[in-house]
């Protein structure tokens, strides 16, 4: 992800996107979001975003958000936390006592699920 407002290139060729051979049908039933996003399935949560304030990060209002509560959270990591006891979003080096009083960090973000095409 580049955070300086620029722009990836456009490719001249497609990278693989995890889709095997029709022939690879007949080795695996098929893919499962939970092997796939959740390393540890009894510390695992999910989140509704709500609002644009991560939109920079690549988390836009509405985003499924997995959240992960057996991860040590480390500067940069994007974060759920309780402040002034409501639950917050925020990059982990952008949460500040003094904004908040007191802070502590429930989970930490692992995936960010969002919608490409609009409900019909």
């Amino acid at each position: 992800m580049i955070r300086d407002g620029g722009v990836e290139p456009p490719s001249s060729r497609l990278e693989p996107t995890g889709f095997a051979s029709p022939a690879a049908d007949y080795l695996e039933l098929g893919i499962s979001l939970d092997r796939s996003l959740i390393d540890h399935p009894e510390a695992t949560f999910f989140f509704r975003a709500a609002g644009p304030a991560l939109a920079e990060a690549g988390i836009v209002n509405g985003d499924l958000l997995v959240v992960d509560r057996s991860v040590a959270p480390q500067p940069g990591h994007i974060v759920v936390a309780v402040a002034d006891g409501e639950f917050v979003l925020r990059e982990l080096r952008v949460l500040a006592r003094e904004e908040y009083g007191e802070v502590n960090v429930w989970g930490v973000v692992r995936w960010a699920i969002h919608r490409l095409c609009p409900s019909p």
